[in-house]
């Protein structure tokens, strides 16, 4: 035994220490294990059979249930699988998820600070009563989806052909449309043939030729020439491309789509049903619908594209219906796009009213919050109210960066050019 004082080395049965006298530690044996008895260890071994046969007869028929209830399989969603998008989820909504006017500010909070929750009075002080109930988002961004199908190829009484005209009418548009509107170009029906054996090569060739940006009209002008008619007609492929790809992360933007089509789905989709799914989706879109000598049936799904989108169908027989078309569908985007332009204008007045009212609405938030926590500071609601002020600061701050960084970017020389383009537009 060593001595933890001296470090004299002790014979083990001493208890204090030959040299220093200190008291020696005591080793404490473990204790041996008892054997149980022989009629203890049959019970032991009864009990744990008994309940090992107990759980193995719960399992067997838990499982057999299982087996014999045929499985429920939900309906899939249309866009469902598509890579890239992902459904609009299910959340419960509480009084502090309601923004009739988008600015932001819960709707029962205006309430209380007596201001009307369905109109924006920062957009009708700057830019008048009529734009009072406009929703104001980041950009605007507007897709183009031409109809390359085989059927595109037919002749009409001008002597050239339907993509041809469409083709003619699309180039014509973009040399008038400003620049500050993103655009992008889609087309289907332009690879493979219209036979049967080229039917899946065709119905799953949806390209996005000129992808979401800043317009470059020559370059934009080359991807509308850059292919030709040959194919089938997958509209609701080519909509389940634009959530996927053309309009992920434009959650705060003005998104259209403006389809022309000679004709109905030719895929086997249903692009009234997914032209739905994209309007309840987190990226809402409006789909103007152009139907190029179409008979009724084509129409009818044509119009129900536009009409469950909240867009508008044009119906055109002619090269000059079709150039009307699409001179309908850009007064819709023009309207939308005055208060744009009207806020860039004015957007320090419009910033300032924004502040305003953002200041008294965080104030009343706030005066919330503090009631709640001090009656439970576990309250669930805390979170609730703590989420809505950061909404409202991430949409004061876009708007207010927007206006900011689009004069910084267009400088003095551009703005003037700017000016200019939009004042043609109008």
């Amino acid at each position: 035994m060593i001595c933890p004082g001296c470090q004299t080395e002790n014979p083990e049965e001493n208890k204090v220490c030959l040299k220093c006298g200190a008291i020696l530690p005591t080793q404490v044996s473990p204790p041996s294990p008892v054997a149980p008895s022989p009629v203890k260890l049959k019970i032991l071994i009864i009990f744990g059979l008994a309940l090992l046969l107990g759980v193995a007869v719960l399992g067997f028929l838990f499982l057999g249930n299982k087996m014999r209830k045929p499985p429920t399989t939900p309906t899939p969603s249309p866009l469902t699988g598509f890579p890239g998008f992902l459904p609009p989820t299910e959340k419960t909504t509480t009084k502090y998820d309601l923004d009739a006017n988008g600015d932001a500010i819960p709707d029962f909070v205006e309430e209380a600070l007596d201001w009307d929750p369905k109109t924006n009075p920062c957009v009708s002080d700057v830019c008048g009563e009529a734009f009072a109930g406009t929703i104001v988002k980041k950009a605007t961004n507007l897709l183009f989806i031409l109809d390359s199908s085989g059927s595109m190829a037919e002749k009409v009484s001008s002597g050239k052909s339907k993509i041809e005209e469409a083709k003619t009418v699309l180039k014509g548009y973009i040399d008038r449309l400003p620049s500050n509107i993103q655009v992008a170009l889609m087309v289907y029906g332009h690879k493979g043939s219209n036979s049967l054996a080229d039917k899946q090569l065709s119905c799953e060739a949806v390209e996005t030729l000129y992808p979401l940006g800043s317009l470059n009209r020559e370059q934009f002008k080359l991807a509308v020439d850059s292919f030709q008619p040959t194919g089938w007609t997958p509209i609701a492929g080519a909509f389940k491309q634009a959530a996927a790809t053309v309009f992920t992360g434009r959650e705060e933007d003005n998104n259209f789509i403006l389809l022309v089509s000679d004709g109905e789905e030719t895929c086997g989709g249903n692009p009234c049903q997914v032209a739905e799914e994209l309007k309840k989706a987190k990226i809402q879109t409006t789909i103007d619908v152009v139907g190029f000598k179409v008979d009724q049936k084509a129409k009818d799904q044509l119009s129900c594209i536009a009409q469950v989108t909240g867009g508008k169908y044009f119906d055109a027989q002619t090269y000059d219906e079709l150039r009307e078309a699409f001179k309908a569908s850009n007064e819709r985007l023009q309207e939308l796009n005055k208060v744009g332009w009207c806020l860039f204008e004015n957007f320090k007045t419009y910033g300032n009213c924004l502040s305003n009212r953002w200041l008294k609405a965080q104030s009343y938030l706030t005066g919330i919050l503090d009631e709640v926590v001090k009656k439970n500071y576990k309250d669930p609601e805390i979170k609730q109210i703590r989420a809505a002020q950061e909404r409202m600061s991430q949409f004061y701050s876009i708007q207010a960066k927007t206006n900011i960084e689009q004069y910084q970017k267009l400088g003095k020389e551009n703005l003037d050019q700017y000016l200019q383009e939009m004042n043609n537009w109008r």
